[in-house]
């Protein structure tokens, strides 16, 4: 994980060395080609990278459980197309050293009831086109897979990808395409699912949880050098000439949210969702018509995320805000915090110049609107 936590960091570090406008526009730039198809072919390395880990993960996930709680061997054992199904032992040692096929290793943890994630299916089947087809995807296996899995149906997904499309097209004559967006999309979905899965299969079946933290090597570029960090979907000055994507599918308006635990909870993930959608484009709307400039979007998971329940999270929307004056390098922070107590859903809006305040009121979001506009002409003044 923390490999494929700094490839996915390091990605963004080498899009930005490549990016030099001063070499020319869009459609004149001279390496435009050669930029376009790298991104291609390191994005198609990452997302088969991702799929590899989660892959290890659920082998040596499966193997601590059966090592840990015996009485789960006959729900694993009726899983198809695992190996050593009548031994438990020999299953448990090819688990080990990643033996077993991987399709009947995520079937098994199906079989626990393990909360699953509709994306980690079409992730792997995208590295199998990827790695054994170089991206050739005739039949629209990928698209199939979608579509028996929807992407947009986890319970809580990463809040990079919460409101975003569906990043995987194919071409006319079949080809995959896929870019610097996919990449992050499939990598923050596996590392995201394996941190929630993990705690809460560490709990329910009793296997010790130690996770190492993760680091980002550093990055220093000499003097006057234009490259910079770039992150997924900033276009890079020509695109890769392949045929226009097919049309994504949009994604569900609203998770059914099955895992949760009770009404009220169900409930205040709904208000949450809708308010998030609705006061992040207010707040880049606002700011648009401003005038102001969004130096970068501080939208993330406040407190300790637990598995299958939003009890110990608060959903922050945040935005850093250009300074009016042109000389200075500092942004000033506007907060938006979805919070609740009880399961009942309330916003607390704060900035670098005005206080906290609390609405209670999700279904309005007025006063909530016209305190965030406070909020940003307070800040910039």
């Amino acid at each position: 994980m923390a490999d494929l936590n700094q490839v996915d960091w390091s990605g963004a570090i080498i899009r930005g060395c490549i990016w030099d406008p001063q070499l020319g526009a869009p459609g004149s730039h001279p390496n435009g080609r050669f930029f376009g198809e790298i991104e291609q072919y390191l994005s198609g390395r990452q997302i088969a990278h991702a799929a590899d880990a989660f892959n290890t993960y659920c082998q040596n996930i499966l193997a601590e459980i059966l090592e840990a709680d015996q009485t789960v061997w006959s729900a694993v054992s009726k899983s198809k197309n695992l190996r050593k199904k009548n031994d438990r032992a020999a299953a448990m040692a090819l688990l080990k050293v990643q033996q077993q096929p991987d399709v009947a290793v995520r079937d098994a943890l199906k079989a626990l009831g393990i909360g699953w994630c509709n994306e980690i299916e079409i992730i792997s089947v995208l590295r199998n086109k990827i790695v054994h087809q170089a991206g050739f995807d005739p039949e629209g296996e990928v698209e199939a897979t979608a579509k028996d899995f929807p992407p947009g149906e986890y319970f809580l997904p990463p809040q990079t990808f919460i409101d975003s499309k569906f990043p995987v097209a194919r071409s006319p004559n079949g080809w995959l395409i896929v870019d610097a967006v996919t990449a992050h999309w499939a990598t923050r979905y596996v590392l995201h699912f394996i941190h929630l899965t993990d705690q809460h299969i560490c709990h329910r079946f009793g296997v010790p949880r130690a996770r190492a933290p993760m680091h980002s090597t550093g990055f220093t570029m000499r003097e006057g050098f234009s490259g910079k960090m770039l992150i997924p979907g900033t276009p890079l000055p020509v695109p890769p000439q392949l045929p226009p994507p097919i049309p994504a599918p949009e994604y569900p308006e609203f998770p059914a949210f099955e895992p949760m635990a009770t009404p009220e909870e169900i409930e205040c993930a709904r208000l949450w969702r809708g308010a998030y959608e609705e006061l992040q484009s207010f707040i880049r709307e606002t700011c648009e018509t401003a005038g102001i400039e969004i130096s970068g979007y501080d939208a993330n998971l406040a407190g300790s995320p637990a598995s299958h329940t939003i009890a110990c999270h608060d959903m922050h929307i945040g935005a850093f805000l250009a300074s009016p004056d042109p000389l200075s390098k500092k942004s000033n922070r506007l907060g938006v915090r979805l919070r609740q107590n009880n399961f009942k859903p309330f916003v607390t809006v704060w900035s670098e110049k005005t206080i906290m305040r609390d609405f209670q009121d999700l279904s309005d979001l007025t006063k909530v609107k016209d305190e965030i506009v406070s909020a940003i002409h307070a800040t910039l003044q």
